[in-house]
């Protein structure tokens, strides 16, 4: 009985040790990054034509505080980029500053690894170039709009310093592209749902 009762008390003692980095009234600090590549080519017969590549890349240190037992609401300030290349080496990029306000819930599963889930909002202000036979030209600025769920696991490697891995869920986004020449607008929508494994987003955070 004493063996049973000592260890309800150790594994009591780890999930409330896991729970002190997420209590109400700590603050997370750290950030996220994210790299994404997509390309490959297509073959009919005896001909191979590639694909066009595009690579994208964030990165975006971010703060919460935690409202109440494992909520934390904060956001991220940071910036990404897309670039688009075709077979020639012609290319289309844009680059974002971004402003991005989030909640996370945590869920312990022990002392060093919890679950989460993070609902974020994505705001984006900057501009886009091509790339054309060597010459440069401004495509306009540009500004975008998107809310997200994403789900991700988090290790503490100490008592304050947490490892976590991201994946996209559900994810909605608007971008508006205006030309400099005329003042027309661009406007692109793209929705998404569904579990990527091979597409992550990496962050490090500390928790005091």
């Amino acid at each position: 009985m004493k063996k049973t009762v000592l260890l309800v008390a150790i594994v009591l003692a780890g999930i409330t040790s896991s729970f002190a980095q997420t209590s109400a009234g700590n603050v997370m600090a750290g950030g996220s990054f994210g790299f994404s590549s997509t390309g490959g080519e297509v073959v009919n017969g005896n001909t191979t034509n590639q694909k066009n590549t595009t690579t994208s890349f964030s990165i975006i240190p971010r703060a919460g505080y935690f409202i109440s037992d494992g909520l934390a609401v904060g956001t991220g300030i940071g910036f990404s980029s897309q670039k688009t290349t075709d077979p020639d080496d012609n290319y289309i990029s844009s680059s974002l500053f971004q402003i991005s306000p989030f909640a996370r819930y945590y869920v312990s599963l022990g002392e060093k690894v919890s679950l989460y889930g993070e609902g974020a909002v994505n705001l984006g202000f900057g501009g886009s170039k091509a790339v054309a036979g060597g010459t440069e030209i401004d495509t306009g600025d540009v500004s975008a709009f998107g809310i997200a769920v994403s789900p991700g696991i988090n290790y503490f490697i100490t008592d304050r310093l947490g490892l976590d891995i991201g994946f996209s869920l559900i994810s909605f986004s608007n971008t508006n592209q205006k030309d400099p020449t005329d003042d027309s607008e661009n406007k692109t929508n793209n929705f998404s749902f569904g579990f990527d494994s091979f597409s992550p987003n990496f962050g490090i955070y500390f928790f005091f």
